[in-house]
């Protein structure tokens, strides 16, 4: 950092260190930009501990307290009482864990004990009982969103859309929600919250939202995305939400450094470390790419939580085949048993589930990988020239860091419908399946492959993903990056609320 980052440090020797608690769930595209997060904080004279509501895997544990020179640790708010779910529908009560008055509780002892005592934390935007445990602690509460500013402006805009009685909306409605910086939202850009009938809660999450925008006069939103990226959404973000009429502070700190792999071969990204076992695995990936000529092969990867159907698996292993490009395909089996990445399917396990004889045709053109890999690094591999993806925005970041056209194939969740359309529509790298007729069909598979390796529109999303890779690189340029410029505010503003808190208790 530059001239703020070296007054940061002279002050670390006027006063006791800072010490900032961060506050996630245990979702892996939320872990990850946290740790990413705080790193950059613990770079700068900080105190960082990293809590989940769940689980933490061992070795991310062991990587982020063993590198060295960082005063930071990483735990959990209470052991897991319940096993990993084994359905969607079973992801959020494994998420929430406790009662809402039971998990502040367990979180406000264990920050009791901390030293120093936290001057501030920095919470998910999805955990909604840090409101009360901020309250409770008398310390400012923060905010990470790991989505993008077009869905923060959305999710600013629920509580007003809900009083107008624009949601819930019916299944079959054709309403298009108006979201300040974004535009219209279609109906199959709707999360499954905001539709009536589903079976998630919509009321709990209106709640959840109200406590969002209720913390605008002490709270700062850091979004892991850049204005230069979402320059509309950003700007709608500096006027008053209709809701409560006030302005939240919004500030842009992205892409956080997990997203950063460049095809120049240049790359700083958070790889957990992996047993022998899988890092043999890796290599082997890795001397499967080399042998690839350049941007030939197309990566396939849904993510950490959700997971084809077998009828899906089909039909995209048909449309590959009859695309005849090489593929790596980053494989779980259907409807497994759990909804998080837990168990690595066997060899006859995937044969099972692909179409008879499809490996055997395949041969030497295609790849299957059943474990962790550290995406940045393979996106950015040369061999790689297109991605199908879930949509998720931590996926969208690291392709853009690489310059690796999307093809919007399987959303899932939440913001990813959203993310699909900014694919295709708005940043126009990208294909999105769901405009392709045929849809998730196997013929419109091979066609939208074929169009995005050989044809005039992926030579388009390739023009215009290396025009936004610059945007991404300029906004955490040392010294000149406003996403790094903000960062060393921020850090600033640790220390000096450090220092208040110092001083209202000596």
């Amino acid at each position: 950092m530059g001239s703020d980052g070296d007054q940061v440090r002279e002050e670390v020797k006027l006063q006791p260190k800072p010490h900032v608690v961060m506050l996630t769930m245990p979702a892996p595209g939320h872990i990850f930009p946290y740790v990413a997060l705080g790193r950059v904080l613990a770079r700068q004279g900080i105190k960082v501990t990293f809590l989940s509501s769940g689980c933490i895997p061992d070795k991310l544990r062991r990587d982020v307290e063993e590198e060295e020179d960082l005063d930071m640790s990483i735990g959990t708010v209470l052991e897991d009482p319940l096993p990993e779910p084994e359905s969607l529908m079973g992801l959020f009560p494994w998420i929430a864990k406790l009662p809402p008055e039971e998990m502040v509780e367990h979180a406000y002892q264990l920050i009791q004990k901390l030293s120093p005592p936290p001057c501030c934390f920095i919470s998910d935007v999805f955990i909604p009982w840090t409101k009360e445990l901020a309250a409770k602690l008398g310390i400012p509460r923060h905010f990470l969103m790991t989505m993008s500013a077009s869905t923060l402006s959305l999710l600013f805009s629920v509580p007003l859309f809900t009083k107008e009685g624009l949601l819930p909306v019916e299944p079959a409605a054709e309403v298009e929600l108006p979201v300040p910086g974004v535009g219209n939202v279609a109906p199959g850009d709707m999360w499954e919250y905001f539709v009536k009938g589903n079976p998630f809660g919509f009321h709990e999450w209106v709640l959840c939202l109200e406590g969002l925008i209720q913390s605008f006069p002490t709270a700062t939103y850091l979004v892991n995305s850049t204005e230069e990226l979402e320059p509309e959404a950003f700007r709608a973000l500096t006027e008053p939400v209709p809701f409560i009429g006030e302005v939240a502070k919004v500030v842009s700190i992205g892409p956080l450094e997990q997203s950063f792999a460049f095809k120049d071969g240049t790359a700083d990204s958070f790889e957990p470390s992996e047993s022998a076992k899988s890092k043999k695995r890796l290599s082997e990936v890795e001397e499967w790419l080399d042998a690839q000529p350049d941007g030939s092969v197309l990566y396939i990867s849904l993510g950490s939580i959700f997971f084809l159907n077998a009828e899906e698996v089909l039909e995209l292993a048909h449309g590959l085949e009859a695309s005849g490009q090489r593929f790596l395909w980053i494989i779980r089996l259907p409807d497994a048993g759990h909804v998080m990445v837990s168990k690595q399917p066997t060899k006859e396990e995937i044969s099972a589930i692909l179409p008879p004889g499809f490996e055997e045709r395949t041969k030497g053109r295609g790849l299957f990988h059943s474990s962790w890999v550290p995406q940045p690094k393979i996106l950015s591999h040369k061999a790689v020239g297109l991605f199908i993806s879930h949509c998720g925005w931590n996926s969208i970041l690291e392709a853009i860091s690489s310059s690796t056209p999307i093809l919007a194939g399987y959303p899932r969740f939440l913001d990813q419908w959203l993310n699909a359309t900014m694919i295709g529509k708005y940043f126009q790298i990208g294909m999105d399946l769901r405009d392709c007729a045929g849809g998730f069909e196997r013929g419109s598979v091979e066609t939208c492959i074929r169009l995005m390796m050989e044809g005039e529109e992926g030579r388009v999303a390739r023009r215009n993903i290396t025009i936004l890779n610059k945007v991404l690189r300029d906004a955490v340029t040392p010294s000149l990056g406003p996403s790094l410029k903000n960062l060393e505010q921020y850090v600033v503003e640790i220390f000096s609320m450090a220092r208040k808190f110092n001083n209202s208790h000596s």
